[in-house]
């Protein structure tokens, strides 16, 4: 029956895959959602500013119709229509006594309906554009116009005799103000020729006696809003502009910030602007639901905690799966590097117990070897109790002025043994003079596992090159190799436990992807460092940074 291999590296992968695919999916969706929130809040939001400025929108046509109505009852009857004749004259042009006429017949009405305009000068302006009558509401004759009011008088009646238009009505300044011109063209048979009539109003007469009845009488107020506010100015508030920009009427200073739109009427109707603010504190009323704000931070929110959550799952789930890997091919490492040595312990062992030796140098060389493989497993389990220590920080370490040589070289001949089949070179550079606070078993294993590592990666032949300097207030350790090095973008991950780059698996398949690691914390516990550099044999150097004798 054939063995069944399990797919582990391969369930493994997938299990990434599948990680990496249902984070990215989830985050994909998060964002997808996140973005159509706000794009449906932005346009809800748009669609409900939009519906406020209609509802000011219909409050301003729907004043403006109301003060248009007010001129059309009390102040347009002044002027005198197409077909009126002159009672009198018949044949004349039309007198401006007869409008001063028609404005005394207003005061009188019985009823008290009709506003009296209250005109500073009523006139008639000849086709000539000279011959003018002007006279004051009692009828009193009154100095011409003045040329620019003149001017905007003719030009606003050619207006509305090319448009077909009864009325009209223009803002003015004349010298006695800010001042409303209300026109009409009619031509005379009998002349012959077009005659402008109208009169002037101060604006104040316009603003006290036509916008703010206005005003107060019409109701603006939406009907499903009644029962919430009882008043046009609880609602809105409005202002009325001339094309000079200059107030002409405003119902106070409320509601700056609430929401506005302008109607600007037409030049024969003054070409007002009525600007309209709605009171933002009944907005919500106005839009079922309210005014959503601009941007939906509460699901923003909730997306951005969910992605988070999601991410974070995500990472852990993949530093699990990483950390398996790593332990799952640490496990495999220390079987693998556990056999070997065993294997030649026993096989040395078996050929001494069984008398297999040639000749006593034979059983010597065997005892030798037994004794090199028993200085890998105690390396090998050293690295390994180092490294729990330190995870669980319970080193404890006796740090006391050390020679470094002696440690470096004791270390050295240890290790010589093991790599002697191989024709490696330990040379040991390191002053006698030089003295470190370390613990000498750490300091020892630490030599151990760089010389390890320069000839585990090394090429066979090579030359493992041991020094040490002081250098301003530190002393540094070195071990250089031969081999093909680290590049700079992976040093900082070597000194990770279980790490293996690919390269080093193809250099030296075996090993457990701890003795940097140790290394590094072992350092550390002593108060040093430890970095990687370029040797200058082109491999690699490891550096240990170590505290000086007398700095304690």
């Amino acid at each position: 029956m054939k063995p069944v291999r399990w797919p582990r590296l391969a369930s493994r992968d997938g299990w990434r895959r599948a990680i990496l695919i249902g984070t990215g999916t989830v985050v994909l969706l998060t964002v997808a959602a996140a973005v159509a929130a706000v794009r449906t809040r932005l346009h809800v939001r748009t669609a409900a500013i939009a519906a406020l400025r209609n509802y000011a929108t219909v409050a301003a046509e729907q004043f403006v119709n109301a003060y248009e109505a007010a001129l059309r009852q009390n102040f347009v009857p002044i002027i005198p229509s197409p077909g009126f004749r002159d009672p009198v004259g018949g044949t004349d042009p039309i007198p401006v006594i007869d409008m001063v006429a028609m404005i005394e017949q207003m005061r009188r009405d019985p009823c008290g309906c009709l506003v009296s305009p209250g005109p500073t000068a009523l006139f008639r302006i000849g086709p000539d554009g000279r011959s003018t009558d002007v006279r004051d509401s009692l009828g009193q004759p009154l100095a011409g116009l003045a040329a620019g009011v003149v001017a905007t008088v003719v030009s606003l009646g050619d207006s509305l005799a090319a448009g077909g238009i009864r009325y009209g009505f223009a803002a003015v300044t004349t010298p006695l103000g800010d001042e409303v011109a209300f026109v009409t063209r009619r031509r005379d048979s009998a002349a012959g020729a077009n005659f402008t009539y109208g009169f002037l109003v101060p604006r104040a007469h316009l603003a006290e006696r036509i916008f703010d009845p206005a005003f107060r009488t019409v109701r603006l107020v939406p009907r499903h809003l009644l029962r919430t506010v009882a008043a046009n100015d609880e609602f809105i508030a409005l202002e009325v502009t001339g094309p000079d920009g200059r107030r002409l009427y405003a119902t106070g200073e409320r509601y700056r910030d609430g929401p506005t739109d302008a109607l600007t009427l037409p030049r024969i109707r003054g070409a007002f602007t009525v600007r309209a603010r709605l009171n933002p504190s009944i907005k919500d009323a106005l839009i079922p639901g309210g005014i959503p704000g601009p941007v939906p931070w509460r699901e923003m929110v909730m997306s951005g905690l969910a992605l988070l959550m999601t991410v974070t799952v995500a990472a852990f789930g993949l530093r699990a799966a990483e950390l398996a890997r790593l332990r799952a091919d640490f496990a495999t490492s220390v079987t693998h590097e556990l056999r070997t040595p065993l294997t030649q312990i026993r096989l040395a062992a078996e050929t001494v117990a069984l008398g297999r030796s040639r000749s006593p140098e034979a059983t010597i060389r065997s005892m030798e070897q037994v004794v090199a493989e028993t200085t890998r497993l105690q390396q090998l389990i050293d690295n390994v109790l180092s490294f729990s220590r330190a995870e669980r920080r319970s080193h404890a370490l006796e740090v006391a002025p050390t020679r470094l040589r002696q440690v470096v070289e004791s270390a050295a001949e240890r290790f010589a043994p093991l790599v002697a089949d191989r024709r490696i070179d330990i040379r040991v550079e390191v002053p006698e003079s030089l003295e470190v606070l370390a613990d000498t078993s750490a300091l020892a294993q630490i030599v151990l596992n760089l010389i390890d590592n320069a000839a585990r990666y090394g090429p066979d032949g090579q030359t493992i090159l041991i020094g040490a300097a002081a250098r301003e207030s530190r002393v540094e350790l070195w071990v250089d190799d031969q081999g093909p090095g680290i590049a700079p973008r992976d040093r900082r991950r070597v000194w990770d436990p279980y790490v293996r780059l690919d390269r080093a698996r193809d250099v030296a398949p075996t090993g457990t992807g701890l003795g940097l690691a140790v290394v590094r914390e072992l350092a550390e516990a002593q108060g040093g460092s430890s970095r990687l550099e370029g040797s200058a044999a082109g491999g690699l150097r490891v550096v240990i940074s170590l505290q000086p004798s007398d700095a304690g």
